[in-house]
């Protein structure tokens, strides 16, 4: 299920593996058909939102500010829906 994505991910493997799913999805989105755009836009913002919290931005000092992530989940889950639902309907694909 697509909303496993985020649950998957590995605290300590850094922003690098964020960043090259993020770039993976943009790839996806813009192969997608129309009806999954939006849902898979959904999870690119929620990955831009864990790379923020992996790899927060610096104060002026040089010293990481404290990030708090933000989800929603139930628009998250939707989105997973949306795509799942695709799948199985237009594609016969079972995601799971």
């Amino acid at each position: 299920n697509p909303v496993d994505l985020f649950g998957q991910y590995q605290a300590g493997g850094g922003r690098a593996p964020l960043d090259q799913g993020i770039a993976r999805l943009g790839e996806l989105k813009a192969a997608a058909p129309t009806e999954v755009r939006g849902a898979i836009q959904t999870y690119i913002d929620t990955a831009e939102r864990l790379a923020s919290v992996v790899a927060p931005p610096v104060t002026q000092v040089g010293a990481p500010t404290t990030t708090t992530l933000q989800i929603d989940r139930a628009k998250l889950e939707a989105a997973s829906r949306t795509i799942v639902d695709y799948a199985r309907t237009k594609c016969g694909i079972t995601l799971s």
